[in-house]
């Protein structure tokens, strides 16, 4: 790429090779750092981008983009200058954030921002008016949501693809300095875009592309960050994550995203201001926890790491943090204190894993320390950590704010984490009811992780446990495969043998209806002999449950 730096503090030296660009965006004002330096390269036009990702992706992804440019493009705005002459004004339009970085590193970009010199309302009426027919049609909307920070997105409907194609458009703008932690208390509108790139979170993030010139425009450095594969914050760390506490967050996910080398001032600052950080919402917490298990690929159990090193661990789950504190040891965890086994036990997880499945195997031993045991032999034990584990998160997951059936989900795959070796010794009914259970797949997975990130005193130890796995996964399969091969077969024996067909038969047998609660408790006899026996036979169910309510003594 043709390169051109540009020092707006010595506007006088600027070489005659100067751009267009580096002319017209060059003017801003009270940059963090002093320097008011940009650089400006040319790079692809628009159309040969989208061509390019269009021949690799096998569509069009952003197939209206370039109506809105032409609409931007062809509008000329009155203004008056300081003579008092009325001119017309070109409005400017520039795409920011995510889609050039993505396209600088070589990855598939998902969508596309813009950030303009109009103000929104003139934004919105200028779409408006241009799409006043697919508006009506309902074929386009206009989402006023960010409006108040200084943002409108426009959609466009299209049943053929996955995911609306959808652009965000953004006046230049300035935070105010004061704010809640999350968002500021009000947002400046401005005509320039370097002040609106100083107020962005990454530096790699607030690099711009004009669609028109076909030029990349920096202000803040980001592209020597792109070439020296580093992730930095835009000026003062400090000063970025106290007008977004979530930005400390969202800079791990970043260093998953992208693999950069991490900053040593923003590492610092986010250890500085760690207790802040931990006041977060639980939603947001959440929210960027999950963005991070997207992008952690296959160690996830970095993310634990990660917020060990930037000092949140502790501030946000205190009790993970704790484990460090746990030894192990023989007969069967020589990897290290229970923390090292959490985080081993994490990267063993599958790719892609689900919020709850990573939480349950965060927590899986977190009552550990609780019921350590050292015998005079140095062997180490944790009788019940798995039951007194399902109660100890109980709280915590509470204060994590997660949906009832997430609780719910994370405490049984802790509570039965154990239980689960005897799936191969249950009676069929038992292991019926274990293995139709919707979270007996993550149940599997969490054991074979947790084996996988086990390093026993003998090593043969390590072997018998997965060929037990393989065993345990043998007769869940086999067990799902006969409910659905004879699953006709299995609903009229159901039918055969409920509740109104107990009532009849122990009616004619003795001479009178059984007493409520007595249904249940005969119901419950012969469904679990009919899985204990296997039975697909309608007569034979039926004469079982002869013989059980003909020797039913009352209760």
């Amino acid at each position: 790429m043709k390169e051109v730096f540009h020092d707006i503090a010595n506007n006088s030296n600027k070489p005659n090779s100067v751009s267009e660009d580096a002319r017209v965006f060059s003017i801003f004002e009270n940059h963090e750092d002093g320097s008011g330096k940009i650089i400006v390269k040319k790079f692809k036009p628009l159309e040969e981008i989208l061509s390019d990702l269009e021949k690799v992706n096998g569509q069009d992804e952003f197939p209206h983009v370039q109506n809105i440019i032409d609409i931007f493009n062809n509008h000329r705005a009155e203004k008056i200058v300081a003579n008092g002459e009325a001119v017309a004004d070109k409005p400017h339009l520039l795409i920011v954030g995510g889609f050039i970085r993505d396209l600088l590193l070589h990855k598939k970009p998902k969508d596309i921002d813009f950030t303009t010199d109009l103000e929104l309302k003139e934004v919105e009426k200028l779409l408006s008016d241009n799409f006043s027919e697919e508006i009506a049609n309902k074929e386009i909307s206009i989402d006023e949501t960010g409006k108040s920070q200084g943002v409108i997105r426009i959609k466009f409907k299209d049943d053929t693809r996955e995911v609306a194609e959808e652009y965000e458009i953004a006046s230049f703008r300035k935070d105010s300095d004061t704010g809640d932690g999350r968002r500021p208390d009000s947002v400046e509108l401005i005509k320039v875009p370097g002040i609106d790139a100083q107020r962005r979170d990454f530096t790699i993030n607030a690099v711009m592309y004009n669609p028109k010139s076909h030029n990349i425009i920096d202000y803040t450095g980001g592209l020597k960050d792109l070439d020296d594969k580093k992730l930095r914050f835009v000026g003062d760390p400090k000063k970025r994550i106290t007008e977004d506490r979530s930005r400390a967050l969202r800079y791990i996910r970043f260093l998953f995203k992208t693999n950069f080398s991490e900053d040593k001032e923003a590492k610092i600052a986010i250890q500085e201001m760690s207790q802040e950080i931990s006041q977060l919402p639980a939603e947001m917490i959440l929210k960027e926890l999950k963005g991070m298990l997207e992008v952690a690929g296959d160690k996830p159990g970095k993310i634990l790491e990660y917020f060990k090193e930037f000092g949140l661990l502790e501030k946000i789950l205190p009790e993970i943090s704790d484990l460090e504190k746990c030894p192990q040891g023989p007969p069967y965890h020589m990897e290290g204190d229970v923390f090292k086994h959490t985080v081993m036990v994490l990267n063993n997880l599958p790719a892609n894993s689900s919020l709850e499945l990573f939480l349950a195997a965060t927590m899986h031993d977190i009552a550990k320390p609780d019921t350590r045991k050292e015998g005079v032999d140095k062997k180490v034990s944790f009788h019940s950590h798995d039951l007194k584990g399902s109660e100890k998160v109980a709280p915590i997951l509470k204060r994590l704010k997660l949906p009832n059936k997430s609780q719910d989900k994370i405490t049984k795959l802790i509570a039965n984490h154990i239980k689960i070796f005897s799936f191969l010794q249950m009676k069929n009914s038992k292991a019926i009811e274990m293995a139709k259970s919707p979270d007996f797949k993550d149940q599997i997975t969490l054991l074979k992780a947790d084996n996988a990130g086990t390093e026993p005193a003998d090593k043969k130890v390590q072997a018998e446990t997965n060929e037990m796995i393989e065993k345990i996964i043998e007769r869940y399969e086999k067990i799902i495969d006969d409910q659905a091969k004879f699953s006709v077969e299995r609903e009229v024996v159901r039918n055969a043998t409920n509740g109104n067909k107990i009532i009849q038969l122990y009616s004619s047998i003795h001479g009178r209806k059984p007493l409520g609660k007595n249904i249940g408790i005969i119901e419950a006899q012969i469904k679990e002999l009919i899985d204990d026996e296997n039975i697909v036979d309608k007569t034979l169910a039926q004469e079982k449950l002869k013989d059980i309510i003909t020797n039913f003594k009352e209760q």
